[in-house]
């Protein structure tokens, strides 16, 4: 019995008695989480399957699965079933199905994985009131309606798959798996035309549709559409499967005929593919304090704010793949109140190097764009750096990161170089790029609306130069790090960043050159702002990209409303879709605004268009979507511009725990090595061969042979 290794195919769950234990909403939390057991019982594969949650009229409208959609409770790592309801769940009643009303397909509707009412033995119940009839009934219709979903193969399963890994375990420490799950998140129940068929396959199992399909597994849930439309059939129009030949999608990404494909192409580069921007605003989350979620991602820290944003920052990623988005927009630090500053004393300002959470806490956000492939763009600094509002003396004052070159100095050496150095090993799967700003006209003299509560000179707005001087200085430092990462900044509007309407780009390369003296400091993609107060004469959906004459990068739509003019939030029931507008337009991508409403400060911030517009992309564009996964081009042979800024670099009172600063001691030739810790796929030679060995994240002990620096 000891050596028996049993396969992996079976299934197993609980039947928690509501939702109040199985969510994040409401005040509830998911006490059956993968890390709650396993942090509990101590195996790494004693985890569920899948969730099954009963409900009945009593526990109130708040945690029915007929009035909430499967995204609402926020779990949405494995599929729903609803174990137990009763025949009359609100609203419906026992003879619902007479008027044609059917609530199993409701639940199918909101996207739940199934459905077992409560219960076939009336006499088993207690009660004669458990009349099955309402079940049947619900069940034939189900068959009837949707025969592709319900048909029970009986061919061969696939073989147990030998892929390990459950991805990242929140909120406890990531346990090595030995197996992996052998179900997927819900799909979409709409069918597309033939127009839009293709094999997307979005699992990371080894197998491919062909072979699903062969081993009859066209109607499971997790092969549903937009799954591998083209190997189960289902190219053509109405909810039944049908055998209309279809072509599969290109090899490479297209973009649309009208826009340019010459060397100013409308789509960023990620891995060599093009690649549309399909995403969400994240900015921060409703966990912990404003602009400090870094701070509180450790996987090693178990407060309860720590294990409550992970556990929601894993969710969020999880909803946004599973609603086929490849990209999200993150703020690390806007007002500066999570900056370690030396010595504590805020009146020198002099920043010190990240802390072990932020590092952590960094590549806890990678590692889940990583495991969910979705790309993060991390937001640096927000207009809020000059934004007192009075909450105290570390909140919005920081002036003088803008004006004083030692502060400023402070920022880049200690702060930056060590952060961008920590993301080296995800330029290949989930880093796309760090933004300098959001918005930062707004704490310009010329366009500024920031407030200064304390009256003092470290929230007062500066002048345009000032900003972009810092602009063109941290651009520099990254790519001095890495030529490969991208920098960007986020354009209040195109008042900003055009030559129209009177306007002027004032984040050109010629511009931040200026400013800043350092040629390698310039943006690689433009990123604008809209809402609908702007008017028409400033929209991206009124506008092409060409309108703007400013063609040399891609542009992306950082921000935009739900309900972006002339669309609604409710465009998409009517197969009209503002993320596709924008493609057609030439644009590289979009971040609707905003994933959290209670962040956002409303409720009008619903992220169900940007989900659904999300969802409609993946589903006809999916090659312009896919992130790919391979390896990185290599870094450009450009020799390193070594320290950029012309200030003394300040000691910390801290080591950072990456990319250590230059050692002084050289090793002799029997403690020489070449190791490389980094996971790229490249080698030290390599490195070498590319004069990198001078780079930060390249000093001792990496790769000492390579390099030369054994005596």
């Amino acid at each position: 019995a000891l050596s028996y290794s049993p396969p992996s195919r079976m299934k197993v769950t609980v039947g928690s008695w509501s939702y109040q234990a199985l969510s994040y909403v409401n005040g509830a939390t998911n006490i059956w989480s993968d890390g709650s057991l396993q942090a509990a019982g101590g195996l790494a594969n004693g985890v569920l399957d899948y969730y099954q949650v009963h409900f009945y009229n009593g526990f109130g409208n708040n945690w029915s699965p007929l009035q909430h959609p499967v995204a609402f409770w926020q779990a949405l790592d494995k599929p729903h079933v609803i174990g137990e309801l009763p025949n009359d769940p609100t609203p419906y009643s026992t003879n619902s199905y007479q008027s044609g009303s059917y609530f199993y397909e409701k639940l199918l509707q909101n996207c739940y994985g199934g459905s077992w009412g409560w219960v076939y033995c009336a006499e088993c119940g207690g009660s004669s009131s458990f009349d099955k009839l309402p079940f049947l009934k619900n069940m034939l219709f189900i068959q009837s309606k949707y025969p592709a979903l319900v048909t029970v193969s009986s061919g061969p399963s696939p073989p147990p798959s030998s892929a390990p890994s459950l991805g990242p375990v929140a909120p406890h420490p990531t346990f090595t798996s030995t197996r992996s799950p052998s179900v997927a998140p819900a799909k979409s129940t709409i069918v597309p035309s033939a127009g839009l068929c293709s094999d997307n396959y979005p699992y990371t199992d080894g197998y491919t549709c062909q072979q699903q399909a062969g081993w009859g597994q066209c109607g499971q849930l997790w092969m549903q559409p937009p799954v591998c439309m083209h190997s189960c059939g289902r190219c053509g129009t109405g909810t039944n499967p049908t055998t209309a030949p279809v072509a599969l999608p290109p090899a490479s990404p297209t973009v649309p005929s009208q826009c340019s494909t010459n060397s100013t192409n409308q789509l960023l580069q990620h891995n060599g593919r093009p690649i549309f921007l399909s995403g969400v605003n994240v900015a921060w989350g409703p966990v912990a304090p404003f602009g400090q979620d870094i701070n509180f991602l450790d996987p090693l820290c178990s407060s309860t704010t720590c294990v409550n944003n992970r556990a929601y920052f894993t969710t969020m990623f999880s909803t946004i793949a599973a609603n086929g988005g490849n990209s999200l927009r993150f703020w690390l630090h806007p007002d500066g109140s999570s900056l370690p500053v030396v010595g504590g004393d805020y009146t020198a300002r002099i920043i010190d190097v990240p802390t072990a959470a932020q590092l952590a806490g960094l590549r806890f956000v990678l590692q889940l764009g990583e495991t969910y492939k979705v790309l993060v763009n991390f937001c640096l600094w927000s207009f809020d750096m000059v934004n007192d509002q009075g909450y105290g003396i570390q909140y919005g004052r920081w002036n003088k990161v803008l004006t004083n070159s030692i502060v400023r100095n402070s920022y880049l050496s200690n702060w930056l170089r060590p952060m961008v150095a920590a993301a080296i090993p995800f330029v290949s799967s989930s880093l796309l790029s760090w933004e300098v700003f959001n918005e930062p006209e707004g704490m310009t003299t010329k366009w500024g609306w920031t407030g200064c509560a304390s009256g003092t000179s470290d929230c007062a707005k500066v002048d345009i130069v000032d900003i972009q001087r810092l602009a063109n200085l941290v651009a520099s430092n990254v790519h001095t790090v890495d030529s490969r990462m991208k920098v960007t900044v986020g354009s209040w509007s195109y008042q900003a960043l055009s030559y129209v309407n009177g306007a002027t780009n004032i984040w050109s390369d010629g511009s931040l050159q200026a400013a800043g003296g350092l040629a390698n400091g310039v943006l690689d993609y433009y990123q604008v702002h809209f809402y609908n107060g702007f008017g028409n004469n400033w929209s991206p959906l009124q506008h092409p990209v060409a309108f703007w004459q400013a063609l040399d990068k891609p542009h992306v739509i950082g921000e935009l409303p739900n309900d972006p003019t002339p669309y609604s939030t409710n465009s998409y029931q009517s197969g009209s879709y503002f993320y596709e507008k924008l493609l057609q337009n030439c644009y590289g991508g979009s971040w609707g605004w905003v994933y959290c409403a209670e962040c956002g400060g409303s409720s009008s911030f619903d992220k169900l268009p940007f989900l659904k517009n999300m969802l409609f992309i993946q589903s006809k564009y999916p090659a312009l979507v896919t992130v790919s996964s391979g390896p990185s081009p290599p870094p450009s042979s450009a020799p390193s511009l070594g320290p950029v800024a012309p200030h003394p670099t300040f000691t910390s009172t801290r080591s950072p725990s990456v990319a250590p600063a230059k050692s002084t001691i050289v090793p002799s030739a029997g403690l020489c090595s070449d190791n490389y810790p980094y996971t790229d796929g490249y080698t030290c030679q390599q490195q070498a061969g590319w004069g990198k060995c001078g780079e930060s994240w390249m000093q001792p002990p990496v790769c000492m042979k390579s390099c030369g620096r054994c005596t």
